[in-house]
């Protein structure tokens, strides 16, 4: 399975970046990505799979470039999550 770190890679987002679009704290972004902390398995797939639903609809970054508006994408994620 690939990792949280490794999808970042390839979707060309920061860990800061990520954090912000999904709604969750930096420091567990960092912690997950440097090995300090492992998140459950069914945790890992479910960001992973919001990083590529986002990176599939609208792709954020683009050749360094911000393509949408992140509060846009987190707003989006919160109406769906009911929060």
């Amino acid at each position: 399975m690939e990792s949280i770190k490794e999808a970042l890679k390839r979707l060309g987002l920061t860990q800061a970046k990520a954090s912000e679009i999904i709604g969750m704290p930096l420091s567990t972004m960092e912690g997950w990505c440097r090995g300090l902390r492992t998140p459950p398995d069914y945790v890992e797939r479910l960001v992973i799979a919001e990083l590529e639903r986002i990176g599939e609809k609208e792709p954020y970054i683009v050749d360094g470039e911000p393509q949408v508006d992140p509060d846009d994408i987190y707003e989006e994620a919160k109406k769906k999550l009911g929060l």
